[in-house]
């Protein structure tokens, strides 16, 4: 066996052994910070909203697909996730681009894919 092979094999192993990491932010924590009365953790509830719809218009998310209508304004998207956590807290658990894409795909779904 080589060193570099050695080493990718040992990287490997140590690879495996540390635990995957879902993300960063769940419907929990998007909930609270969307709850919040805090501007601060508001403003982040809207960025990561924001940042999800922005890549969903590109390509899927969490394999949902939503297509916000020309228009359409950051608060109207922060409503309709706020909502979906409000009335879905058995789901809260998901990670959270998955939340908001399913939130979103919900309220705007593409057509051809109701």
């Amino acid at each position: 066996m080589t060193f570099k092979t050695a080493c990718l094999a040992g990287l490997l192993v140590a690879a495996a052994a540390v635990p995957a990491r879902a993300g960063f932010v769940d419907g929990n924590k998007l909930h609270q910070d969307c709850s919040s009365m805090l501007n601060v953790l508001d403003s982040s509830c809207a960025a990561y909203i924001s940042a999800v719809a922005d890549m969903l218009e590109q390509a899927p998310v969490a394999r949902h697909r939503a297509c916000l209508p020309p228009g359409a304004k950051l608060s109207q998207a922060v409503d309709v996730v706020k909502r979906w956590l409000a009335d879905n807290p058995q789901l809260r658990h998901l990670p959270g681009p998955e939340v908001v894409a399913t939130a979103l795909e919900r309220a705007f779904p593409c057509k051809g894919s109701l």
